[in-house]
């Protein structure tokens, strides 16, 4: 929101008063006045010369343009009477409830958009943080128990969901296999275990999203399956280079 501008001192005496008076919004103060005030948008107050402004002798005016020492003004402001402006006339820059009403309606739109903002980071670390509670609820739930299985046949893509599963059975696979990376967000040091037969035919080419990894020196991830043999793999998560590193491979009838 705009703030009025300010400035200290800002007082003129009136030198040529609207046309007409009680009424026009064009005013003319004395020589160089004019300077004594800031740009316009301002509010400034008017009343007699020789007494001190009150609420029965005094108009409020906006200043809404200055060019020297003729200030254009909108009159009758903030509840204030219309009077007859006068030459002699007492102009001063005045600080009035509207100034004090935009600041603490600007300060409110500030502190409500703070607010608001804190309060989202809040909800959004608290569902972080819950979050992590719930899988690690998960993790220990599943601790010591039986693996929670995922199997399917002769598949062209396979992609395990690591939230709800542990370990990966395809058998009787009869096509090449893609091992598309995981779905979910698993945790670090997330163990799972892929286990592989293909249909006897002949040995099934397979296919390694960029997400999988060998930490076996010397020992690839396998390309293919071997034929009326199961592959069982190993692999544990690293959450340092978003990858499953494979740490044991071996194969049984």
């Amino acid at each position: 929101m705009p703030y009025d501008t300010l400035k200290n001192l800002a007082y003129g005496v009136v030198l040529l008063p609207p046309t007409p008076p009680n009424l026009g919004t064009q005013l003319t103060l004395a020589n160089g006045h004019g300077a004594r005030f800031p740009a316009a948008n301002f509010q400034i107050s008017i009343w007699p010369f020789g007494v001190p402004a009150d609420p029965t002798n005094t108009e409020l005016a906006r200043c809404t343009g200055r060019a020297g020492d003729v200030l254009t003004i909108q009159r009758q402001q903030e509840g204030t009477q219309l009077r007859t402006i006068l030459t002699g006339d007492q102009v001063a820059q005045a600080m009035t409830a509207k100034f004090i009403t935009d600041l603490v309606a600007d300060l409110k739109g500030y502190t409500d958009t703070l607010r608001t903002y804190v309060d989202q980071k809040d909800t959004e670390n608290f569902n972080s943080l819950k979050s992590y509670i719930d899988a690690q609820d998960v993790a220990f739930a599943n601790f010591g128990h039986l693996p929670r299985v995922y199997s399917a046949a002769a598949v062209a893509t396979a992609a395990l969901n690591t939230d709800a599963y542990d370990m990966l059975n395809l058998y009787a696979q009869s096509a090449p296999l893609t091992m598309a990376n995981t779905l979910g967000t698993p945790q670090e040091g997330q163990s799972m275990i892929v286990r592989l037969r293909d249909d006897g035919a002949a040995p099934r080419a397979i296919t390694w999203g960029n997400q999988y990894m060998s930490m076996i020196a010397g020992v690839a991830l396998p390309a293919s399956t071997v034929q009326w043999k199961t592959l069982h793999i190993a692999f544990r998560y690293n959450v340092l280079f978003f990858k499953w590193q494979m740490i044991a491979v071996v194969q049984s009838d």
